[in-house]
């Protein structure tokens, strides 16, 4: 805050009835620079200015109480001593706190910062019980990010083996696995070793089921470096690989040992790769947090510029409530099936288009999927027509497609029934179904119909 003014003591006020965690950092300007300023201003003598200063401050006097958590801190002081005035500052902000999930023997901590080269090797360190690992990546990633991740480890004592595999959701595949197990046998992995899941969701699905599998389980490491990965697939345990038939039938629920989410490797990311992880964090915000919902809409601009205090507060958001979740509910046997939201339809365009050489990225289709989602709640009176708007204007402003139209090919909406039939949620020949009565208000729907959705496909565009 540049002074402690009305203006933005009321924007620190409104900010607080949504994080009310939050401290501010109050700077005073320089007396004299404001005397100047009001001459300025108000056109008047250097009196007249003073005297409007003098009143100002005993404003600020009255006021200075009115906002809990603040620092206050001078121009003068910052000027004359930058590094005390640093200290001061990072004494009186928080600690980027860990995500604990709880979950017995098999608890571990979410690390969500922007230094991973002051994270990793104190993490890892803990978790192996041998000075050696085994990374696995793919082709991407082997030539951003994996030369930096090898040399924290490198310098730290800490042997590295690597696996590189292709990109894409190829990879998630029987052969893939059987060549991925393969190689590590080659390198002569053991029970006591750790593997190090470096990349996005194709990486840390087939690293996590390897390591769910081989010796009967052994330990592995998250460190996701796509969006989507961070605040979703990351988290959790469920491991899997796709069949012809459909994304992710075959798979294990396996947790990892520790998970290191680091924001700034998102700069390395295409555009389009950054704005389809997106699609996940506006689900967490849809399916369960209206206030975050909220804060997306005002912070969409800095967000898709890839501000790094804002991805934080994004990606720790979205990890916590995962968290929380899947505490409850391990193995989706009840309220851990609404982080499904949007995937349903999803998933059912994604394998449709990708099969058919119309690609779409995973959280387009999430998105997309969303859409769907509130607009057929709304079709069954359980959602606001108003609701449903703001749900399709969100997703539209963060450059997700929204609308059949965005897709531009021809789906026919018998054929995404089909693929719904081969749904893990599927129970008696009728669909599971993740609906809203309302942003932040998601549930469970049993008993859908396929030929009520096959309507309402037709209704919104589907041939």
């Amino acid at each position: 805050l540049l002074e402690k003014s009305p203006p933005n003591i009321c924007r620190a006020n409104n900010i607080n009835r949504v994080f009310s965690k939050s401290k501010y950092i109050c700077l005073i300007r320089n007396p004299y620079a404001q005397i100047q300023s009001n001459i300025r201003r108000y056109n008047t003598d250097v009196v007249e200015a003073t005297e409007k200063y003098i009143s100002y401050l005993k404003f600020q006097k009255n006021n200075i109480e009115t906002l809990e958590n603040t620092l206050v801190i001078s121009y003068e002081e910052l000027a004359d001593n930058p590094l005390k005035t640093k200290e001061k500052i990072s004494s009186f902000l928080p600690l980027l706190e860990d995500i604990n999930i709880d979950l017995k023997d098999r608890s571990y901590k979410i690390s969500v910062n922007d230094n991973i080269e002051e994270v990793l090797f104190s993490v890892v360190s803990k978790i192996i019980s041998r000075p050696k690992v085994f990374i696995v990546t793919d082709e991407n990633v082997a030539g951003f990010i994996l030369p930096a991740i090898r040399k924290i480890l490198d310098d730290g004592g800490i042997e590295t083996y690597v696996v590189i595999i292709p990109s894409g959701e190829k990879s998630k595949s029987f052969s893939q696995l059987e060549s991925l197990i393969k190689e590590l046998l080659n390198l002569k992995i053991e029970r006591q070793d750790t593997l190090i899941a470096l990349g996005g969701g194709v990486i840390g699905d087939i690293v996590g089921f390897t390591a769910s599998l081989i010796f009967r389980g052994i330990d592995f490491i998250q460190v996701p470096t796509t969006l989507l990965s961070q605040v979703d697939s990351s988290v959790g345990g469920k491991t899997a690989i796709n069949m012809s038939e459909g994304k992710n039938l075959v798979g294990s629920f396996y947790q990892p040992k520790a998970v290191i989410a680091d924001v700034s490797l998102l700069s390395t990311l295409p555009n389009k790769e950054i704005i389809s992880g997106f699609a996940e964090v506006i689900k967490y915000a849809v399916l369960g947090n209206k206030s975050f919902f909220e804060w997306l809409e005002i912070n969409q601009k800095e967000l898709l510029d890839l501000n790094t205090d804002l991805l934080i507060e994004a990606v720790s958001t979205s990890c916590k409530m995962k968290a929380q979740i899947v505490e409850e509910d391990e193995q989706e046997k009840g309220a851990r099936a609404l982080l499904n939201l949007g995937h349903t339809f999803g998933h059912a365009i994604e394998n449709k288009m990708n099969n058919s050489g119309s690609n779409i990225l995973h959280g387009e289709a999430v998105g997309f999927g969303m859409c769907l989602s509130a607009q057929f709640s709304n079709k069954l009176d359980f959602c606001s027509g108003n609701d449903v708007e703001k749900i399709i204007k969100i997703i539209k402003d963060f450059g997700i497609p929204s609308n059949y139209s965005d897709l531009n090919t021809d789906l026919k909406a018998n054929e995404i029934i089909d693929i719904f039939a081969k749904d893990k949620k599927r129970k008696d020949d009728k669909n599971t179904l993740i609906l809203l009565n309302g942003i932040g208000k998601a549930f469970i729907q049993e008993e859908v119909k396929d030929i009520d959705i096959n309507d309402f496909l037709i209704s919104v565009g589907f041939k």
